[in-house]
Order: C-alpha cells, then structure tokens, then sequence
C-alpha cells in the first residue's frame, strides 16, 4: 500500500498480506497509521521515506525475510 503526495490519509483496523512490501511512505502530508497489522512480506513492513512524519499506533510488522521497518 503506498501513501504518496500530498495526501493527508488515516489507515485504521487494516490487514496488509502476502505482499513485497506493506507500507510505503512518502507523503508530505501527515499520515496516521493505526491498528494495522503487516504481514507475510517478502520485503519491508514498513518503508518511512526523509521528510516523512507519520503517526503509527499499534501497528503489528511480521516479515518473512524482511525489515519491520526502514
């Protein structure tokens, strides 16, 4: 799932599975993450780009190969 832009964007109570990456964050905007669970990713959990200031509550990151978090 990519957030990207300018978006402003919530994601809540949210299944992310069996892909190469769960979360990409690039937005500008403030992005809220909250009650998300990550997992079976070959890749990151979750990739948080410079400049990126997200607010992540209660995510839950189990990769298969990869980082929770980059």
């Amino acid at each position: 799932m990519a957030l990207e832009g300018r978006s402003t964007t919530s994601v809540l109570r949210t299944v992310v599975h069996d892909t190469t990456h769960g979360l990409h964050l690039t937005s500008e905007a403030r992005t809220v993450i909250e009650d998300v669970h990550v997992t079976s990713t070959s890749g990151v959990g979750i990739a948080i780009r410079t400049g990126v200031n997200p607010l992540v509550r209660k995510a839950w990151i189990v990769t298969r190969r990869g980082a929770a978090s980059r």
